[in-house]
């Protein structure tokens, strides 16, 4: 089974919307090297379908994939 996800990218030399098709069930991490990001490159929020997801969670279902940067302050 192959999902759709909607990715909305907010990363600085990212930015843009696309969609992008993978089978049901890829890891987090797994689409983000997909989409072309280095596994150690940069740290990103993943936020699927309104709730932020980790590396190792799946992606069962299609959906929105929002890919933020994670910010710091003090």
């Amino acid at each position: 089974m192959t999902i759709v996800l909607d990715i909305i990218s907010q990363i600085p030399r990212r930015k843009g919307s696309w969609q992008l098709e993978i089978p049901a069930g890829t890891a987090v991490q797994d689409m983000l090297v997909r989409l072309g990001f280095a596994p150690d490159e940069e740290e990103v929020l993943v936020v699927y379908n309104g709730k932020a997801v980790y590396p190792d969670d799946s992606l069962p279902d299609s959906g929105t994939v929002k890919l933020l940067p994670i910010l710091c302050g003090g």
